[in-house]
């Protein structure tokens, strides 16, 4: 239905259709349509002009479209369009001079639609063959990207340049886009940017439509992106970008994009997107170059880090990956990992020594210096395990431990955790060893060969001797399952070794051990231990069961004493004899509480020993013993050390619970410095589970002579018992001190320090002796004296034993002459005695002659107290009372002297003459001083002194008491 006109003129025809109505195929309205046409020229339009109109165009099957006629002008004018489902609001569409085959012009105005609010489009082209050749420009404002795909969002502006060819629209040109947003499901939270520009390169055909954009400048990122719809849903997605930062990524981009949880570790750097493509129905493919990543891994910081990651739907791929931390690197790393776990990887590394400490705990191990080069291969799956293999080489390794430097170098090669050296190159100095075997965790098998420094063992055992030169190793050491085999021999041929002075070794001497010995957890078999030395022969076997158990069969021999007396500083003329040892040993305990089980024998005929704890050698041993089990005999035939020599001793012992002995020691001459110098050590105990603990038996010793220091006895005879741990000497007798002394005791040993309880005699020694105890070196006294009492004491040395001495001593002297006392003297000279004398003895030549001096003294913490020190001499009567220190060598006392005895006794036999002349409790001249300080040299200081003038008044005052005192 429509409203027609119908014109002619000059050969044109004018046909105006308005308010036509469209039913069928395409349906809708034309408000107005006008046709002008030559009829001159056949089927030829001069004009076709269409407006307000409002059609709905169905969807053309495939290969059919616009089909153009003939018409020097084409205009089509507002209106709407809608096609397959799309409606486009159309202002102009102008096409002048269309005819096949001829180039033709046209203009485009087409408004708001759906999607877009307007498209301007001009250009020119030709029809023919059914297909437009088209070229022009066009500027799209406003495309709406949610309602054209749903994802991503914004609102787009285009302009470009077009051509239509062979059914394909193609546009290259610059876009803008607004707002933009994408969501991904690979993405942490949707892209936005406020506006984008890039360029532009779409094409059309059919039913698809690829975009593609580069120069997108997104976070001072160029990016391009490749879209690719279908019927238009969004079908592909390619994706490319320069370097973002990583913070960047992993802020927006999931680790299920990535393929792996790498990102994790990675604290810095950039990547590149080089490739990243998605299809509908697949997944992401993705190419990123890496640069200068930070990676923490494991404590181990890495820099610098770079390579290529191809991360496919199934695997990821890494190639070139180089990366260093500290001064080393690693290189050349390219593998896959697969989405199951498995993982196959080969690369390089370069390790600088100094490095290690950082990722690895080395405890007393240090690097100085050093680099280690090599390959490592990786491949495994998770859950399953992985393998890692390579090889390496150390170079100019420098290691420290203990303070000891040495120089490493050699290959090596490692699967998993086993490393395999061959060979592996120690040297410092003279030292040179070569390893060669296999190490791994739980298990060791290495041969070691070559020359050992004996200087490098110092700070790894503890040598107390000088020491040098070389000594040649050749061993093996096994370990697997915790049972740990070492074996082989050390030469030390070349070594030279002198042991303070006791032992001397020069090199050239022969010396050689050769062992064999299994730890297996806490038990030590010593399957073979030989060791010799020149003529020396020691031959080891047996176990130590946990440390504390020991079973072992020992045999010694020295043939010919003389042949190796020169290695102990023994003349070779004067040493002789021979040494051999059979001993088998079981159920020794350590420590030892009790004796083991010995079957065996030891002899020593003619021999010699140098022990570092002894001042001098022993020498001319005669010694045979005899173990049989439970019991055990040793007999001493001769012995010497220095001068002191023994004739005869013997020890007899049955057997190993509670043993049961008897010691007996027959000497003819002692003296203990021959042994060691003064003793100042802790003095002995017997513990509770001490080996003497249990022991009880008889002690005898007697010796011709017995020399110390500042003493010299003879005919020392001591008899005792031991028992509970206590010492009870029921005898001790000799003739010492110009007399003889006869003193028994206890000594209990079994606290934490000893105990002493002395009692006994000294009789008709040297009187002055008593005194030179307490210091007073410069006293010589004529006479005899006896000394008797007890003293108890208690002390951890012999110092702080005498010290804490408590107990009685008693001195009594006869009929002897004072000749040299440095303590009278200086009382005398301080009190002027030598003025009073002077005519009537001359004491400085004779001396004091006394008829009786003595003390009584009480002892309590080694200081003895007296009350009735007296020297009774015909000349003067000395008094005194006060305390000698022992441990100070120092005096503290009160003494009184009173010079003119005989006129003093006198006047005691006349009463009347007594209580006038003389006070009571004084002499007719008196004096007194007071003492202080070293008993060999104190300081004197007058206290009270009465002369004869003096004594007027004390006359006149003593007459008041005459009728009381006068009989008295």
């Amino acid at each position: 239905m429509a409203e027609t006109e119908l014109g002619y003129q000059n050969g044109i025809i004018d046909l105006h259709f308005k308010n036509i109505t469209i039913k069928g195929a395409m349906e809708g309205n034309i408000k107005d349509w006008k046709i002008s046409m030559d009829a001159t020229k056949g089927i030829y339009f001069k004009s076709v002009a269409i407006s307000g109109f409002d059609i709905t165009v169905p969807k053309m099957k495939e290969g059919k479209g616009f089909m153009p006629f003939p018409a020097e002008l084409f205009e089509v004018r507002n209106g709407t369009v809608t096609y397959n489902g799309l409606r486009f609001s159309i202002s102009e569409i102008v096409m002048e001079k269309m005819n096949i085959g001829q180039p033709f012009t046209f203009r485009a105005d087409i408004g708001q639609s759906d999607y877009f609010e307007r498209i301007e489009a001009a250009g020119g082209g030709t029809y023919k063959s059914r297909q437009f050749d088209i070229k022009g420009t066009a500027k799209v404002r406003n495309v709406d990207l949610e309602r054209l795909a749903g994802n991503p969002k914004g609102k787009v502006d285009i302009s470009g340049n077009f051509t239509l060819r062979n059914k394909r629209l193609i546009l290259d040109g610059q876009f803008g886009v607004r707002d933009f947003e994408m969501n991904w499901q690979y993405l942490k939270k949707p892209v936005y940017a406020r506006e984008l520009r890039g360029d532009l390169s779409a094409s059309v055909a059919g039913s698809a439509m690829d975009i593609k954009m580069k120069d997108i400048f997104y976070k001072d990122a160029p990016f391009e992106v490749a879209l690719r719809f279908e019927h238009y849903d969004i079908n592909e997605v390619g994706l490319s970008s320069g370097f973002l930062s990583i913070g960047s990524i992993n802020e927006q981009v999931g680790p299920e994009a990535i393929g792996t949880d790498m990102w994790n570790f990675v604290r810095d750097g950039k990547a590149k997107i080089r490739r990243l493509s998605w299809v509908q129905g697949k997944g992401v493919a993705t190419e990123i170059e890496l640069k200068d990543l930070a990676i923490a891994y494991k404590g181990i910081d890495f820099q610098g880090v770079g390579g290529l990651l191809s991360i496919g739907e199934k695997t990821t791929k890494f190639t070139s990956i180089n990366g260093f931390a500290g001064n080393s690197r690693l290189y050349d790393f390219s593998g896959t990992i697969a989405d199951n776990g498995g993982i196959t990887a080969k690369g390089r590394y370069s390790v600088d020594l100094l490095d290690i400490p950082s990722f690895l705990k080395l405890g007393e191990f240090q690097f100085v210096d050093g680099v280690t080069d090599g390959s490592l291969e990786i491949s495994g799956k998770e859950g399953k395990g992985y393998r890692i293999s390579g090889a390496g080489e150390l170079r100019k390794a420098d290691v420290r431990w203990k303070k000891v430097s040495v120089s490493a170098s050699g290959s090596y090669r490692f699967v998993d955790d086993e490393i395999t050296f061959d060979p592996l190159t120690i040297s410092k100095g003279s030292t040179n060893i070569t390893i060669r075997g296999k190490w791994k965790k739980g298990s060791l098998g290495l041969l070691i060969k070559g020359n050992l420094d004996t200087e490098q063992l110092r700070p790894f055992i503890k040598i107390p001797l000088e020491t040098s030169g070389l000594m040649g190793l050749d061993m093996g050491i096994r370990s697997h399952d915790g049972i740990v085999n070492i074996m082989g021999s050390a030469d030390m041929e070349d070594v030279y070794f002198e042991l303070l002075g006791y032992m001397k070794k020069d090199r050239g001497i022969g010396s050689k051990a050769r062992f064999e010995v299994t730890a297996k957890g806490g038990d030590i078999y010593v399957h073979d231990l030989r060791y010799t030395l020149d003529i020396i022969n020691l031959d080891l076997k047996g176990k130590i069961e946990g440390g504390k158990k020991v079973s072992m069969d020992l045999a010694l021999d020295v043939d010919n004493v003389a042949r190796i007396a020169h290695l102990f500083f023994f003349n070779e003329k004067t040493a002789r004899g021979d040494i051999a040892l059979r001993m088998s040993v079981r159920d020794l305990s350590l420590p030892v509480r009790r004796f083991p089980y010995m079957v065996g024998s030891l002899r020593v005929r003619n021999g010699f020993l140098r022990l570092p704890w002894l001042k001098r050698p022993l020498r001319n041993i005669d010694l045979t013993s005899d173990f049989k089990g439970d019991d055990f005999d040793i007999v001493l035939n001769g012995f010497a050390c220095g001068k002191s020599t023994i004739r005869k001793g013997e020890l007899h012992v049955k057997g190993r619970q509670s043993p049961q002995f008897s010691l007996s020691v027959d000497m003819n001459y002692f003296n203990p410095r021959d042994f060691r110098d003064e003793y100042e050590g802790k003095l002995p105990v017997i513990g509770g589970d001490s080996i003497t603990a249990n022991m009880t038996g008889n002690i005898s010793v007697r010796a011709k002579t017995v020399e110390g220091s500042n003493i010299k006895a003879e005919d020392l005879e001591i008899s005792g018992v031991l028992s509970d741990r206590k010492i009870s000497v029921d005898r001790f007798r000799a003739n010492a001190l110009g007399g003889q002394v006869d003193l028994h005791g206890i000594a209990d040993l079994s606290g934490d320090k000893p105990h002493v309880y002395v009692n006994g005699r000294l009789s008709r020694i040297k009187s002055g002796l008593f005194f030179k105890a307490f210091g007073a070196k410069n006293s010589e006294i004529e006479g005899s004296a006896f000394i008797y009492g007890n003293l108890t004491g208690a002390g951890d040395t012999l110092k702080s034993l005498i010290s804490k001495a408590d107990g009685n001593i008693t001195l009594y002297s006869r009929d002897g002459v004072i000749k040299r006392w440095n303590l009278l003297a200086k009382t005398f000279g301080v009190l002027n005695i030598y003025d009073l004398f002077r005519g009537k003895a001359d004491l400085a030549k004779d001396g004091l002659a006394y008829t009786k001096m003595g003390a009584t003294f009480i002892v309590t913490d080694g200081v003895f107290q007296t009350d009735n020190f007296l020297i009774d001499s015909p000349s003067m009567v000395v008094t005194g009372k006060g305390n000698l220190n022992l441990n100070t060598r120092e005096i503290n006392a009160g003494i009184q002297i009173a010079p003119l005895v005989t006129l003093d006794r006198t006047i005691d036999k006349i009463p009347i003459l007594r209580n006038i002349l003389k006070r009571k409790g004084g002499g007719f001249l008196y004096m007194a001083c007071d003492v202080s300080g070293p008993i060999d040299d104190p300081a004197v200081k007058v206290s009270f002194t009465n002369t004869i003038g003096g004594k007027t008044l004390e006359i006149l005052r003593n007459m008041l008491f005459l009728p009381v005192e006068v009989f008295d």
